[in-house]
């Protein structure tokens, strides 16, 4: 599977809650669900609307963003 990044998608804040989709290919690829329906994943293409949180104040967002980088390193 495949990682394709649009430039303009990366350094873009997102509320975490908007972000539980992101996952989905993962969590799939994990149990026989693609098999079981004959889904080839090679041709899937996954799309999650995130929002970006225009409305969250500057400070929370960097407390989510602290979480989510000390979860990415331990």
């Amino acid at each position: 599977m495949s990682r394709k990044i649009p430039k303009y998608c990366l350094n873009q804040f997102c509320i975490p809650s908007a972000t539980a989709g992101l996952i989905g290919p993962q969590m799939v690829a994990q149990t026989d669900y693609a098999a079981k329906h004959k889904i080839n994943m090679e041709n899937a293409t996954h799309i999650v609307w995130a929002t970006g949180g225009d409305l969250v104040p500057k400070e929370e967002r960097k407390l989510f963003y602290n979480r989510g980088t000390d979860n990415l390193i331990n």
